[in-house]
């Protein structure tokens, strides 16, 4: 396994170097798209949609649609220029209960591993979890992208992070028609 990220783990005055690998892999076949005269990959071209011409790289930048079909564009500069989180660095906020945590939120599994000297506070940190119970909450960012997780237990001898989803990014499930209490008898 190659690690996908290098950073620390981090809580008051305790500071663990750490490397993160992803814990999961699809085992699903894909299909690439190919030119069937030759066999050769099919590749697509970037194109505008309202001038009907090919792009080149020079020709793109990036904006956030605000209304519909209206963008702010920004350029590389700014989006550079925006403060962004500790890009190595997964900050714990705070240790609660994994029944606290709602599964809904899980969105991908992560092992962290103790960087060369950084062994012991990792199996220091592992053990308190273990034997309190706990999972830490924390916040990390991975791919410029901001998000909460859990750091916790597995099998006993490994620390995971387990990305989640924010609040909002949870469907509420209000629209669908599910019946109301069925009125059985508790025989």
């Amino acid at each position: 396994m190659r690690p996908i990220w290098n950073g620390t783990l981090a809580f008051g005055l305790v500071v663990i170097p750490v490397k993160l690998y992803a814990a999961t892999q699809r085992q699903t076949i894909s299909f690439r798209l190919l030119h069937s005269a030759c066999n050769s990959p099919v590749k697509y071209q970037k194109w505008c949609s309202a001038c009907s011409v090919p792009l080149e790289p020079g020709d793109i930048v990036r904006g956030y649609e605000y209304e519909k079909g209206r963008y702010v564009v920004l350029t590389e500069e700014e989006l550079d220029a925006v403060p962004g989180p500790d890009a190595h660095k997964v900050e714990i906020l705070d240790f609660v209960n994994l029944a606290d945590v709602d599964p809904v939120l899980f969105e991908k599994s992560y092992f962290l591993e103790p960087r060369e000297g950084a062994e012991k506070a990792y199996r220091l940190l592992l053990e308190s979890m273990r034997q309190q119970g706990k999972v830490a909450v924390a916040r990390v960012a991975l791919r410029a992208r901001e998000t909460l997780a859990v750091v916790r237990t597995y099998q006993d001898r490994f620390i995971m992070l387990e990305t989640m989803y924010w609040a909002d990014e949870v469907r509420s499930g209000q629209e669908l028609k599910v019946p109301e209490e069925t009125g059985l008898d508790e025989r």
